[in-house]
């Protein structure tokens, strides 16, 4: 059973089963990560945020890539108290500046080609901390004041001592945040986790604050339909700055499962070959995922055993698309979860 709070997820499956695995990087080199591993490296981000001032309510900007140090800087945030607003990195993203802008972060977190993209009259430079993950370009100087991380997160393992029960106190009135301004307790239904940015499909991308009870209600409700175990492996190709690829993270490291992480659909053929390394259990996508296996893969070609179901949402998928994947695609229970 999950704690009161979305970060409790880690000590609670750190605790339960240490040496399983939570996370596997199947585009990068290094090894799985455990949920002992995740849960401390959350725990080290953590006294990052704590030792630049974040108390209790302040918002911290995450823009990494999908990978371990995301998702241990996205839950490092609230284990600091703090409301984590994940964003898109890379240096062409147009996302950054508004949102910062918006919600006034106490600290951004950003990767080096993100920072790259940051230019004199950033919003960010009025940020009170700019920290960088990743070794920064050799020539290369950042427009605004930067601190690197890496000497920071070598920090102890353990928990950092925050209130149990963390308030998170109004945000600042702003055009595009219309609950901005409303009183917050100190529950886990009323203690904000995260801040996510709309997509802006039909405008300005707005700021959805969304409390740890909102997320632990919707990872319990998609293990309970799903009847997700510790056996379960989901491959993500989804970005965890949207809240569908976080109820894919969320929901498996509650069931004590394994979230299999690649970033390269863009070469789909690659992310097949690795469902079948891992012997993955699940996949999720959004509309544009599925036309590009039908259409752009040797998915007809691919098996899949271990695969038993399939999730879409993110957008309207045609009835007429639904019934082409259920006819070319895997042998898998097949959820449309947007409605």
């Amino acid at each position: 059973m999950a704690g009161p709070f979305l970060h409790d997820l880690l000590a609670d499956g750190a605790a339960r089963t240490p040496h399983a695995l939570a996370l596997i990087e199947s585009d990068r080199t290094p090894r799985p990560v455990t949920y002992s591993e995740l849960d401390a490296l959350a725990n080290r981000f953590a006294h990052v945020f704590r030792e630049a001032g974040v108390d209790a309510g302040d918002r911290v900007v995450i823009a990494l890539e999908n990978g371990a140090s995301q998702v241990a800087a996205y839950f490092g945030a609230m284990k600091a108290g703090g409301i984590a607003v994940p964003l898109p990195a890379g240096a062409r993203s147009d996302r950054l500046a508004p949102a910062v802008r918006d919600c006034s972060p106490r600290v951004c977190l950003l990767d080096p080609p993100t920072l790259r993209g940051v230019g004199a009259g950033s919003p960010l430079a009025e940020v009170p901390v700019v920290l960088s993950l990743g070794t920064l370009p050799a020539g290369f100087t950042p427009a605004i004041a930067v601190r690197p991380i890496e000497p920071l997160v070598a920090s102890a393992p353990a928990a950092p001592a925050v209130p149990a029960s963390p308030t998170s106190p109004a945000l600042p009135s702003s055009p595009t945040s219309p609950s901005a301004g409303a009183p917050l307790g100190t529950t886990s239904a009323d203690t904000l986790a995260a801040i996510i940015y709309t997509s802006g499909s039909t405008g300005e991308p707005r700021g959805v604050m969304l409390t740890h009870a909102n997320f632990l209600a919707n990872a319990r409700d998609i293990v309970s339909y799903l009847e997700l175990t510790a056996r379960d492996r989901a491959m993500c190709v989804l970005p965890f700055y949207y809240v569908y690829g976080l109820s894919v993270l969320h929901s498996h490291l509650m069931a004590g499962g394994t979230v299999v992480i690649d970033n390269r659909f863009t070469f789909p053929n690659v992310v097949l070959e690795a469902m079948q390394t891992h012997a993955v259990t699940g996949f999720a996508g959004v509309p544009s995922t599925f036309a590009l296996l039908l259409h752009r893969s040797s998915l007809a070609s691919t098996a899949l055993p271990a695969l038993r179901y399939v999730t879409q949402a993110g957008g309207h998928m045609p009835p007429a698309k639904v019934r082409e994947w259920l006819e070319h695609g895997p042998r898998a229970a097949f959820f449309v979860m947007y409605g």
